[in-house]
């Protein structure tokens, strides 16, 4: 698709903010370092595959080497199999519950009728499943396969196009993202993958690693990257939509991105965080905003030093459920090699838009 590719070819190229790096062959400013060798990770989604090759081919500054894409299971960025999410979350007609209070009510019942004027149509012969279909296969998928406005967008106002995307924060609030502790948890193998790698880093790893997967809302959130914000409802609508800090397309946008800069200034190894090429003030609580953020402090803050931060059978077990057959087991599969440690699943599911998450070694 021609605007994945465009963001792709953005994020290869991008400058951060206050820094005196750019993404592919980043220096440090009190070094002077060049960039040491970097590895390309994608999860086994042709659509993460293809969206690492677009990414590995841009940054390549010598084209004459291949470019390998490793595959790893632990990147899928998608929901595991994990009873206790399907049942509570995904299962449970409580998840979506706004969303659909939101969307049978009158906002999009008066929208139905605007777009039929618009068209010049009878009021019912636009009903809410059609007005859906406009929007996404019309407006929204056109424009991401053609790179291009997609004329099929002129049929909704902004107001319109605010109440689809509050519809979707409702959706993805309670199924993605805060609404549930467990399911913020999903993504936590991924995590553990990039956590290892920090520290490994921290121990003197020098590779470069960019990882390309799906689903990051919850990743960010069980990172501790962006506020909670706290729930929000259909009947808010419009007063919350200016206020609320959860909107989806701004945290997981196209392409959307998480790099971890790993710094060694003066023996002192340190973190900086960048979401969606804005540099974060972390932790959250108490910011270190001189950019000093110890390395081994953002490691404990991320959980890493917790032994039970990522106990699959413990956080998706079902108080009363059976025992589950060796087809269907939730039980993690441990991978080791010579950079970095992580943990496999079986039973993901589900696709979404790629993320791109970059871990550098300025060491």
């Amino acid at each position: 698709m021609r605007a994945m590719e465009a963001s792709l070819r953005r994020w290869a190229n991008v400058k951060f903010p206050n820094l005196d790096i750019d993404i592919q062959r980043p220096f440090l400013s009190c070094s002077l370092k060049p960039a040491v060798p970097s590895r390309y990770v994608s999860s086994n989604r042709e659509q993460a595959i293809i969206s690492a090759e677009i990414f590995a081919k841009e940054v390549n500054t010598t084209p004459a080497q291949p470019i390998i894409i490793d595959q790893e299971v632990i990147l899928p960025l998608t929901q595991y199999r994990c009873e206790k999410y399907d049942k509570e979350v995904f299962g449970n007609e409580e998840t979506f519950a706004e969303e659909r209070k939101f969307f049978n009510g009158p906002v999009f019942s008066n929208m139905t009728s605007d777009v039929a004027k618009r068209l010049g149509l009878p009021e019912d012969n636009i009903t809410l499943d059609i007005l859906n279909i406009l929007y996404r296969e019309g407006c929204v998928e056109q424009e991401l396969i053609n790179g291009e406005n997609s004329p099929w967008c002129a049929l909704f106002t902004k107001e319109d196009l605010q109440a689809f995307e509050y519809r979707e924060d409702l959706r993805d609030y309670y199924q993605l993202g805060f609404g549930s502790n467990i399911t913020i948890k999903l993504n936590c193998p991924t995590k553990r993958y990039i956590l290892s790698a920090l520290k490994n880093i921290s121990n003197g790893d020098k590779v470069n690693q960019y990882l390309f997967g799906h689903y990051c809302v919850r990743l960010i959130a069980d990172m501790r990257l962006i506020e909670d914000g706290g729930p929000f409802y259909a009947d808010e609508y419009p007063e919350r939509f200016s206020t609320q800090t959860y909107r989806g397309s701004f945290i997981s946008p196209l392409s959307g991105g998480v790099a971890f800069l790993v710094n060694e200034c003066n023996g002192k190894k340190t973190l900086q965080v960048f979401h969606n090429e804005n540099k974060l003030d972390l932790p959250l609580s108490d910011p270190v905003r001189d950019g000093s953020w110890d390395l081994e402090d953002a490691l404990d803050y991320f959980g890493f030093n917790d032994p039970n931060d990522c106990d699959w059978d413990a956080m998706c077990a079902l108080e009363s459920s059976s025992t589950t057959s060796e087809t269907e087991a939730s039980s993690p599969t441990h991978l080791t090699d010579t950079t970095s440690a992580g943990y496999a699943y079986k039973g993901y599911r589900y696709l979404a838009l790629p993320l791109i998450t970059t871990l550098y070694s300025m060491i």
